[in-house]
């Protein structure tokens, strides 16, 4: 699976995000909350398409972002709703999908690895 969300446990979630996407990684940000219940819906999904992500993308980054914990990283990417999937390479954070429609999500992750990742790999 995709590089679990903090480089060790003493780093902060939102630092380690920032750390990725500085030093130009790529991954996935998945903002969810505990209260949300499309996002515990989705969330197989998210665990499905990292999975296939990592495969096809070896060192990729995946983040899994409580808003409610991290919410200064929240405003930062101006998430409003939940769930949303972003994705960052390059030093660029690139939009995803807002809501949980299973097929976009798997859509969206199919999309970023060809148009993105599979570029800065080949």
């Amino acid at each position: 699976m995709a590089t679990p969300n903090s480089d060790d446990d003493s780093t902060p979630l939102d630092t380690s995000v920032t750390n990725a996407i500085e030093a130009g990684e790529m991954g996935a940000l998945f903002f969810t909350a505990s209260w949300c219940g499309p996002c515990k819906a989705i969330y197989p999904v998210w665990d499905e398409q990292c999975a296939i992500l990592a495969k096809r993308v070896p060192g990729v980054r995946a983040f899994k972002v409580d808003v409610d914990e991290y919410d200064t990283l929240a405003a930062r990417f101006s998430v409003r709703a939940m769930p949303t999937l972003m994705f960052f390479a390059n030093g660029k954070v690139y939009t995803g999908v807002k809501g949980a429609d299973a097929r976009q999500w798997a859509t969206v992750f199919d999309c970023f690895v060809t148009q993105v990742a599979c570029k800065q790999i080949e």
